[in-house]
């Protein structure tokens, strides 16, 4: 998947392996590099569990970082209200709390236009 429009925002642009793709990490690698050329970031999301347990050595030996996704669902009622209360708040006054959580897993990484076209998909 690739967003021309948003080059910098990795949600959009990756390689998405949805089964086994029967590829070596090399070959998914080579792959992953020509279809997300011109981008400043490389992701692979392999849903497949067993084929993505099976990758994960051999992405982690060649320095990618590697993540596993839970996704939950939940089917009881509402949670109690406990009585606190929330409040909305502008996308713009988050930015501070975005950078440090985006700096935690790349530090060594200038998040501006990622973060700038990350607000613009949010808003949009």
């Amino acid at each position: 998947m690739r967003a021309t429009r948003y080059p910098n925002y990795f949600d959009y642009n990756l390689v998405r392996v949805e089964r086994d793709p029967r590829m070596s990490v090399e070959e998914l690698v080579c792959f992953t590099d020509e279809a997300l050329a011109g981008l400043g970031h490389r992701r692979i999301d392999v849903e497949d569990i067993a084929a993505a347990e099976s990758l994960r050595a051999g992405f982690k030996a060649r320095g990618w970082k590697t993540m596993r996704l839970l996704c939950m669902s939940y089917h009881a009622g509402p949670a109690p209200r406990s009585g606190a209360p929330v409040e909305e708040a502008s996308y713009d006054a988050m930015r501070a709390l975005r950078i440090a959580w985006h700096r935690e897993d790349f530090p060594d990484q200038d998040a501006g236009e990622y973060h700038q076209q990350a607000r613009d998909v949010a808003l949009s």
